[in-house]
């Protein structure tokens, strides 16, 4: 007996409605496929999980400024000494020369 089985489109997605339009044998196969691969339920917890930290994530990026770091200050304080030590060595190095 051939039922309407062989008029799925190919553009076909196995949602849950989808499923439960098809003929009672194939839907128990699926099903006993379901179980028997992930008894737990666990691949579907985590890729759910996986959903939520990744749009986590996301609004984390979006919606929460970069951390700055304690010492950031101070790393910017002495890069500008830095810099004042340097030009304050380049003139004394002129004054010492100009009184060669």
């Amino acid at each position: 007996m051939m039922n309407n089985f062989t008029t799925i489109s190919d553009d076909w997605k196995p949602t849950a409605s989808a499923i439960n339009a098809l003929p009672a044998p194939l839907r128990k196969y699926i099903h006993d496929v379901e179980a028997m691969c992930d008894p737990a339920g666990m691949v579907q917890q985590i890729a759910a999980l996986r959903d939520q930290v990744d749009q986590l994530c996301a609004w984390l990026r979006k919606n929460v400024p970069e951390p700055q770091h304690p010492d950031a200050r101070l790393v910017s304080l002495n890069a500008q000494l830095r810099v004042d030590l340097r030009a304050a060595e380049n003139r004394i190095e002129k004054l010492i020369e100009g009184a060669m």
